[in-house]
């Protein structure tokens, strides 16, 4: 489990597998750059999700359009973002990927 906090004290805790990505300050300033410059909820795609810490930090700020989009070429990270989502109830569609190889027919207006 993670706990990761922003500076405007935004939380979220997370299930976080030993084989996947840990959050660091640029995982922070990522994502408080999107919320700073964001209002509207949008189609996302997070790329190289690991944990699910920015999609998921997105949804919980009302800025994805469901289902949250998400993949990595792990699949540990794959099943790490699933379970996250399910835990707060986030529509998600996440697959085992290299960049856009799983998504040639999609379109979003977000890519993380």
């Amino acid at each position: 489990m993670i706990e990761f906090t922003l500076e405007n004290g935004f939380k979220i805790d997370l299930e976080k597998s030993d084989k996947v990505f840990t959050p660091t300050g640029t995982t922070e300033a990522i994502l408080e750059g999107i919320l700073e410059n964001n209002s509207e909820k949008r189609s996302t795609l997070d790329l190289g999700c690991g944990c699910g810490v920015i999609g998921l930090s997105l949804y919980k700020n009302g800025l994805i359009k469901e289902p949250l989009y998400a993949s990595d070429v792990s699949d540990d990270a794959v099943a790490n973002i699933k379970l996250n989502a399910s835990k707060i109830g986030c529509k998600i569609n996440a697959l085992k990927s290299n960049l856009f190889s799983a998504w040639k027919d999609k379109k979003f207006e977000n890519c993380l």
